[in-house]
């Protein structure tokens, strides 16, 4: 739309408001994550916890944090998903 403009800080306030209403208690993250290898068929989903690494470049890597992969089937729709915070590809599947 012209004349329309969209700020980072309306960009975060967004991404903001979703997590609050989509992941406001217990352990909805996890549970997406679960939910995630199961509807790509994984045989294997693991789970582990890493200490950081201490000289890491990015300042995230240098915390204690958890690793999720799974051996699920990963296709084009699901990354396009990914980068589309607040849509979801299994729109297009139904």
């Amino acid at each position: 739309m012209p004349g329309l403009e969209t700020t980072a800080f309306s960009i975060i306030t967004q991404i903001k408001s979703n997590l609050v209403d989509r992941y406001s208690s217990g352990f909805p993250i996890l549970k997406e994550l679960i939910q995630n290898a199961d509807d790509g068929l994984a045989k294997t989903l693991l789970i582990c916890h890493h200490d950081g690494w201490s000289d890491a470049d990015a300042i995230l890597l240098r915390y204690p944090g958890i690793l999720i992969a799974n051996d699920g089937e990963f296709k084009q729709t699901h990354l396009t998903g990914l980068r589309s915070f607040g849509e979801s590809s299994k729109t297009a599947e139904t």
